[in-house]
Order: structure tokens, then sequence, then C-alpha cells
């Protein structure tokens, strides 16, 4: 009787032990694990930092907008239409460098969105178009006779 119970004894601890090295074995690959991942994303950090500084210097080689046509205009072409302001009636001021600003960076624009935008009306986008058309600066797409788009034409 005694040793009945002696032998369930006995085969329970060795269960409790197979066990026990389980979980320790299970411990040990977790453990593995956690390690080659700390590995892996320390070269990865390692790769990311390589890229971000390339990158970095990819984008110090790259031109920066070119801002002479702004410049010409602004320093030679708004003295001459100062100077011939009777040719091209300004009813607000600096609106016609607004106007070639817009045309320059978008490429083309319409009449009605930029009267919208200047606050003045299509006839004077219009007059200021082709004022800027007669100096070979835009050219002024019209249909029916009326100016329809301004867009660059360098």
């Amino acid at each position: 009787m005694f040793e009945d119970r002696d032998e369930r004894i006995e085969r329970r601890m060795r269960a409790m032990e197979d066990k026990l090295n389980k979980m320790i074995s299970s411990l040990a690959v977790l453990a593995d694990v956690v390690r080659r991942l700390g590995e892996e994303r320390k070269a990865l950090m390692t790769e990311r930092e390589g890229l971000l500084e390339s990158s970095r210097r990819l984008l110090a080689l790259v031109p920066k907008e070119n801002k002479l046509h702004k410049d010409v205009f602004r320093r030679f072409i708004v003295p001459f239409m100062k100077d011939n302001a009777e040719i091209v009636k300004m009813s607000s001021d600096g609106n016609v460098s607004l106007l070639f600003d817009e045309i320059v960076d978008k490429g083309e624009v319409s009449v009605k969105e930029m009267s919208r935008k200047l606050h003045v009306h299509e006839l004077q986008i219009e007059e200021w178009g082709r004022f800027l058309e007669k100096n070979g600066l835009v050219t002024v797409k019209s249909e029916k006779g009326r100016a329809v788009s301004i867009g660059k034409s360098f």
C-alpha cells in the first residue's frame, strides 16, 4: 500500500520535473528570440540612420526653386509698368505682380478664379493679362472674344 503511494508520488515528481524542464527550455528559446530581435532592431536602426543621412545628402543636391523670373519681374518690369501707368490703369496696388506670381506658380490660371482671388473685375484681370502679353510674359487664351485663361509663355 505504501509502495503504491510512493510510486505515485515519484511519478508525479518526475512529471513535474519534466514540465519544469520544458518551461525552462521554453524560456531559453524566448530569451534567444528576444536577443535576436534586439540585434535585428539595432541593425535596422543603423540602416535607417544611414538611409536618412543619404537622403539628406541627396536633398541637398536637389536644386532649389529658381526665383530668377520673379526677381527679373520685380526689378525691371514693375518699374516699367509704373512708368507707363497711363497704358494700363492699375486700380489696385501690386495686384499685377500678384497675378504674375500666380501665373508663374501654377502655369495657367483662370480669369474668373483670379478676379475672385484678387477682388477685382474680370475685365481688369483681362486688361492686365493683355498688358503682360504685350510685354511677352504671358499668353492670353480667349473664347468668343473674352479672355478665359492666362498662361505663362516661358
